[in-house]
């Protein structure tokens, strides 16, 4: 299709040169078309380790993005939106951020006992859902698992340990927290 066209401006381009009324500009116009036309200069092909590479390296940074945009949406209190080709959530995210007022944070009022043990039982169940659920996705993923994700999980476990270890009685919990 591409050698037809050319010939076709090649024609064009010969018998407006040929004929009583040259009409230079579209001449013109004929040679920067076919000058167009011509072979770019190849390209140096890319590897497949390079792509993937670059593809995994690519997934996690909008990955990392996407967490990042949602935890300004949380604080912000705005709706970002979903990516679409009318809306970028990390923008969104952008400018709730920048436009969030600044506030100076109050001091904290104590809890009471009944308080603390009620988000103590809350933070349990949490961080056991949580156990749970990546317990599942480790196995699930289990041939493709790397340190991060054994980090993850241990770090899961321990903090589980930790909370249950709180309410024991006569078993003091170490000073040590869990890292977080």
């Amino acid at each position: 299709m591409r050698e037809r066209y050319t010939g076709l401006l090649r024609e064009a381009l010969a018998w407006i040169e040929n004929s009583a009324e040259k009409a230079p500009s579209l001449c013109t116009d004929i040679r920067a078309a076919l000058a167009a036309q011509e072979p770019a200069q190849a390209v140096e092909p890319v590897s497949e380790a390079d792509f993937e590479q670059v593809m995994q390296e690519r997934d996690s940074y909008h990955q990392t993005a996407d967490e990042l945009a949602q935890v300004i949406s949380d604080i912000t209190g705005e709706d970002i939106g979903e990516h679409s080709s009318a809306n970028c959530p990390w923008l969104n995210a952008l400018s709730a951020g920048v436009n969030f007022p600044k506030q100076p944070t109050a001091p904290a009022k104590p809890l009471s006992d009944q308080q603390m043990l009620k988000k103590l039982i809350e933070c349990r169940s949490s961080v056991k859902n949580d156990c749970n659920e990546y317990d599942r996705f480790i196995l699930r993923k289990e041939p493709h698992c790397n340190d991060v994700d054994y980090q993850e999980q241990k770090r899961l476990h321990d903090l589980r340990d930790y909370i249950d270890s709180l309410d024991k009685p006569g078993d003091a919990p170490s000073k040590a927290t869990p890292a977080a």
